[in-house]
């Protein structure tokens, strides 16, 4: 909240901005550390993250 007044910004755009930040966590192998841990293992490319993961970010939206 400081930071969006320290530039004259709205703060619901910040808090906007991260809450979707992290709702969008689950679509690549980056975004948390469990995702990391079976990417390589797993055989996993980046866009099955990205094709299991939209989904379920987006069931989890509603």
């Amino acid at each position: 909240m400081s930071a969006a007044e320290a530039v004259g910004a709205n703060p619901f755009a910040f808090v906007l901005a991260v809450t979707f930040a992290a709702s969008t966590a689950f679509l690549t192998p980056v975004g948390y550390q469990t995702n990391l841990f079976v990417y390589g293992p797993g055989g996993y490319r980046f866009g099955d993250f990205f094709r299991v993961g939209r989904p379920f970010g987006c069931s989890s939206r509603s």
